[in-house]
This record gives structure tokens, sequence and C-alpha cells, in this order.
């Protein structure tokens, strides 16, 4: 159990949200992002999961 009382959960945020948050952060300064921070946040597999999806995404 943490212990830390200046650090409190004030909510959650579902997959769905976590992800458009990391693909704007991509959009917006891809080009600053450290590699290896790239490969955090977007492991490899993702980025092909997400070619995919865009490939056979009915809305395009």
């Amino acid at each position: 159990m943490d212990t830390n009382k200046d650090i409190t959960i004030e909510g959650s945020l579902d997959a769905k949200m976590i992800d458009d948050i990391v693909n704007c952060l991509f959009e917006a300064e891809e080009e600053n992002i450290a590699p290896i921070h790239k490969k955090l946040l977007r492991p490899p597999l993702q980025d092909s999961l997400l070619k995919l999806k865009q490939k056979f995404d009915k809305n395009r």
C-alpha cells in the first residue's frame, strides 16, 4: 500500500482515452519525443495494430 499522503487518486481514464491522449501527443510532438520514450508510449506491436486498424477503418 502506498503511504505517500501527498499523492491522491482523483479518477481514472479508460483505455480508449489513454490511447487518444497518446495519439494526440504523437501527432503534435513526435519529432521531440526520444526513441526510448516512443517505445514506452507506443510499443512496436501497437504501431502495427494501429496501421491495420487505420487500413480497415470503415470511416475512412
